[in-house]
């Protein structure tokens, strides 16, 4: 009876090892299939990490090629900037040499006519202005427009004629001969003559005073037109 058990026993004991050694056996794969899987699961893990570091690096990188791309335009840009400045530099000095060139010219040529004609030709126009205001004869002669019968292929027709007459004679003639002494052309008389002249063209008929006693009778500069009219 005590053998059987026994026998019994280690039967049992030796059937117990087996189902641990089964157990054992069958636990095995899943704990390596764990282990696979939480080693799979780091490298996931690595492997996100490395993706997100690699994505950051190529932010950098794009960063870092726009702000080159942003550095070539400003160095093209100051490149063009200094172009431009030298151009016009340039220009500056060549517009300014031809300024001081046409300057030196003018300052010649106003000596020239100022010696040799005694006025400045090329004067300032404020000074052309005023020689003009001065020397204006429109304020000096009252011209009206009258309306005048004509016959015309036998037609009376009416037309408008242009009448001039001098305002101030004694003025003209006393400002005249201040011109004329002014500039040695008066001849050295106590007296002067004065003369009326008439002058019939084909439609225009002009009264003039003629000043004598001039160094250059045949110059208009000793003749005032006193008047003058169609008919």
């Amino acid at each position: 009876m005590k053998n059987k058990w026994e026998r019994d026993r280690k039967d049992w004991t030796v059937e117990q090892k087996l189902k641990e050694a089964t157990r054992q056996r069958l636990k095995a794969p899943e704990d390596m299939c764990r282990t696979l899987k939480l080693a799979l699961d780091t490298k996931e893990k690595k492997c996100e990490e490395l993706a997100e570091q690699l994505a950051c690096s190529v932010n950098k990188i794009s960063n870092i090629t726009t702000q080159l791309e942003l550095t070539e335009n400003s160095l093209d840009a100051m490149k063009k900037s200094s172009f431009l400045s030298a151009t016009r530099s340039k220009e500056a000095s060549s517009k300014g040499r031809k300024e001081v060139k046409i300057l030196s010219a003018e300052i010649i040529m106003k000596a020239f006519f100022k010696k040799s004609l005694k006025f400045d030709v090329l004067s300032s126009r404020l000074s052309v202005t005023n020689l003009r205001k001065k020397i204006d004869v429109t304020g000096r002669h009252n011209i009206e427009i009258v309306e005048k019968e004509v016959l015309k292929e036998g037609v009376k027709t009416t037309i408008r004629s242009a009448r001039c007459s001098i305002k101030n004679l004694a003025t003209e003639i006393r400002e005249r001969v201040e011109n004329l002494e002014k500039h040695n052309l008066l001849l050295a008389t106590d007296e002067l003559t004065v003369c009326l002249l008439g002058d019939k063209g084909s439609d225009a008929t002009k009264l003039c005073v003629s000043i004598e006693d001039v160094a250059n009778p045949n110059s208009p500069g000793n003749l005032l037109l006193a008047g003058m009219y169609e008919g």
